[in-house]
């Protein structure tokens, strides 16, 4: 049983590299050796599938925008640095956002034509931040 486990944590290692290439090879924005860092780290793609893998991976970079969002807020009320510019950057990380998870939406649908669209909208949103 102990090796059977072994040999499927390889392979799930092997899945997530191949998943990361791939995902690098079809999308400029996509670094795979950061991709493979962030999947390793997270313990639930140890046993993930390709489309549990998407899920994770668009979960993490909702979670990135929250945070992020949050710093903005906090900078806002601050006070001291261009208010109009961050009000910008709050509603990109917004609509980033509420793109993301509708990706999550489609993905769970097997819509998987319509989670890409929804994922390289974000892509390109994040060309002018």
């Amino acid at each position: 049983m102990c090796f059977l486990l072994f040999i499927y944590s390889i392979s799930s290692v092997d899945i997530i590299r191949s998943y990361c290439h791939k995902a690098a090879q079809s999308s400029k924005t996509v670094n795979s050796k950061f991709c493979v860092i962030a999947l390793e780290a997270n313990p639930k793609t140890k046993y993930a599938n390709p489309e549990e893998l998407a899920d994770i991976l668009i979960e993490l970079t909702i979670s990135s925008a929250t945070n992020i969002s949050t710093q903005i807020t906090q900078l806002l009320e601050d006070g001291r640095l261009d208010y109009d510019a961050l009000q910008d950057c709050s509603r990109l990380y917004s609509d980033a956002k509420s793109a993301l998870q509708e990706a999550l939406d489609h993905i769970k649908q097997k819509d998987y034509q319509s989670a890409n669209l929804k994922v390289n909208s974000v892509v390109a949103a994040s060309n002018y931040l």
